[in-house]
């Protein structure tokens, strides 16, 4: 499993050819509505994506982007997008072909190009964000997408786990405690009732009003004894 991050809640998982590709953002729609300007351009041309899935954990620029994903759907046809009803009621209004836009509703299970899809909710201010356990294989991981932090969403993820009999590989967090999310204390929190094998934290690097140090969160997660790989935009990491 070949692992990118693409800076902010974005991630291109590559596998035998297939590539699935969750919240790409990489035009300026946030700067233009906020002001709020990127820390770092886009990790790589757009073209240079080519995903199968395309998910969207939630309706809001950085996630779903509607510059990125219009031209990822028309530039790759066979694509498939994939999120919540908030998701889907915006692409089809951006004349997204309705046929091509699945919704992923929580707890139910989707397989699609030999990657298994659970969508869980998030507490987020668009009421319909999830996150999702994403299965490859022997292969699990988690992506909480924006939320704040609650009991539930650990466990959520124990459940889906334990039902699948298989251990939670990879959790991807937001850490960034602002504008709707967790903060790195609260992750750490997470991290440890979940006991994941390895973390990435996300969500920290994109704009400087919206923005946290992850070292004191890696810090305090291997005090505890648990493994943080800090990513960095556009490099690749294998597992």
């Amino acid at each position: 499993m070949n692992i990118t991050w693409l800076g902010q809640g974005g991630f291109l998982f590559e596998d035998d050819g297939s590539q699935l590709v969750v919240d790409p953002y990489w035009s300026d729609s946030v700067e233009k509505k906020t002001g709020f300007t990127r820390l770092h351009q886009p990790v790589m041309p757009l073209e240079e994506l080519k995903p199968d899935v395309l998910i969207c954990t939630h309706d809001h620029l950085d996630h779903y982007d509607p510059e990125t994903v219009i031209y990822l759907m028309h530039l790759f046809p066979k694509c498939k997008l994939f999120g919540p009803t908030s998701v889907q009621h915006k692409a089809v209004a951006d004349q997204i072909e309705s046929e091509r836009v699945y919704v992923l509703e929580p707890e139910q299970k989707y397989t699609i190009d030999g990657w298994e899809l659970v969508a869980l909710p998030a507490i987020h201010s668009d009421p319909e964000a999830i996150g999702f356990l994403l299965t490859r294989g022997e292969w699990t991981g988690y992506i909480t997408g924006d939320t704040e932090y609650e009991d539930s969403i650990s466990q959520n993820i124990i459940k889906q786990c334990e039902q699948r009999s298989k251990p939670l590989d990879l959790l991807f967090i937001c850490i960034n405690g602002k504008y709707g999310n967790m903060n790195w204390q609260q992750a750490c929190e997470i991290v440890h009732v979940v006991k994941p094998r390895v973390t990435i934290p996300m969500h920290y690097d994109m704009f400087a009003e919206n923005t946290v140090d992850p070292e004191a969160f890696s810090d305090a997660c291997t005090q505890n004894n648990f493994q943080v790989q800090l990513p960095s935009p556009g490099v690749q990491f294998i597992l």
